[in-house]
């Protein structure tokens, strides 16, 4: 299984590859939010030298998309068409360097909660329409790329997400699923049922994993092993020979021990396999 190092705080995509290499990650996923990896200006000749640096290396490239302010729910004309034009230029990218796949959150629905219950009704009432517009662009990316991986992951997934994948991964070829799997779980730390069920239903279509520990009411993105989550109620989605797996710490000292800590962990828990949604 390859693994992957998640690189926000290099300055130069040469930095991140050359550090990618020397701690033996077999790929490194450039986050696409961050401003010194923006994309949109790169020159032919400078792409050129990004992907001959990679391969005279022995290291992929994939990239994380601008999730966080950006994403896949949005239908305001101008807005939606800047947009869409973008993440097909990380598209065209990302096939250029021959890149496995590209990860993209769906991002968040508006929220409007009620005074007197606290309730956010409008997500419900509107749940189709959010639906139809996920599954309206992704299946628009699909259709424009020719060779990567579409990895939408399972940060804001409301239940029109998950309506609007599962009309998706029904119809898409391109179109698959990272499963980050400390975001599976709630502020409480326990896993969240609902994302629960939809990862076992849709085990065959997950391409990535995004790998790092939590601690409830303290954080995410900790060193692996040094948190609370169960990683044993995970094995079968662990196991998976082919799965990519990209390691979520920062900065890179502790990202290479999360990936010492989970390849010892495999070890030791070999064959056991344990998944429960009623946790």
């Amino acid at each position: 299984m390859p693994f992957g190092y998640h690189s926000v705080y290099e300055s130069t995509f040469e930095e991140g590859i050359r550090k990618c290499r020397e701690l033996d990650f077999d790929y490194v996923q450039f986050d696409l939010n961050v401003p010194h990896f923006f994309i949109d200006q790169l020159s032919q000749n400078r792409l050129q030298e990004i992907r001959k640096l990679a391969s005279d290396n022995g290291v992929a490239i994939t990239f994380h998309a601008p999730g966080d302010y950006v994403g896949l729910t949005m239908d305001i004309g101008p807005i939606r068409r800047g947009i869409m034009e973008h993440l097909k230029k990380i598209i065209d990218v990302a096939e250029y360097l021959e890149s496995h796949h590209v990860t993209l959150h769906p991002l968040s629905l508006p929220s409007f909660k009620r005074a007197d219950t606290g309730e956010n009704e409008f997500e419900e009432q509107y749940l189709d329409y959010y639906a139809n517009i996920l599954a309206k662009n992704l299946l628009e990316l699909d259709a424009f790329t020719d060779s990567i991986k579409l990895g939408i992951e399972n940060y804001k997934f409301a239940p029109s997400v998950l309506t609007g994948l599962r009309k998706v991964l029904a119809e898409s070829k391109h179109v698959g699923l990272t499963l980050d799997i400390a975001k599976l779980h709630k502020a409480d730390g326990k896993p969240d049922p609902a994302q629960m069920k939809f990862f076992q239903q849709y085990v065959d279509h997950i391409i990535e994993l995004h790998l790092h520990d939590l601690r409830p009411h303290v954080g995410q993105h900790l060193k692996m092993g040094t948190g609370e989550i169960e990683w044993q109620n995970f094995m079968p989605y662990l196991q998976k020979p082919e799965q990519w797996m990209t390691i979520e710490v920062r900065p890179s000292k502790y990202a290479f021990q999360s990936v010492e800590w989970i390849n010892d962990f495999l070890q030791k828990n070999k064959g056991k396999v344990q998944l429960n949604d009623s946790r």
